[in-house]
């Protein structure tokens, strides 16, 4: 082959690349050593029964237990929480109020006024 016919010839023109790159073979990671059989715990097929975890009076034990401190520390938070509750929610409602009654009240008596100093002023002449 001429290098004439090199140059015509695309195939000869294109330059190769390896599509691969070379590397060292992959070695298995070690197989698990085989875990001891737990018989407490309980294969996917088996039917568990439902076990309840506190018996009923147990429970109902804790819960008088609880009930008289449960009691007290909500009254103590209803002692310190309450009166700047209350205080802050009557502002609140006293601010409201006087807007409403700048709005619309004010105007309505305003007019109400005009209204009789007209009708007193009409009686005069």
């Amino acid at each position: 082959m001429t290098e004439d016919d090199a140059i015509a010839d695309p195939a000869m023109t294109q330059r190769r690349y390896r599509s691969f790159v070379a590397r060292p073979p992959e070695v298995a990671p070690p197989a698990p050593a085989p875990q001891p059989v737990d018989d407490a715990l309980p294969i996917l097929t088996e039917i568990v029964e439902d076990v309840a975890p506190h018996p009923s009076a147990q429970v109902a034990v804790l819960l008088d237990t609880l009930h008289g401190g449960i009691a007290d520390e909500v009254s103590a938070w209803l002692v310190e929480t309450l009166p700047a509750a209350v205080a802050q929610a009557s502002q609140q409602l006293l601010g409201e109020l006087e807007s409403k009654a700048r709005n619309s009240l004010l105007p309505r008596l305003t007019g109400l006024l005009e209204a009789q100093r007209k009708h007193s002023a009409d009686n005069e002449r």
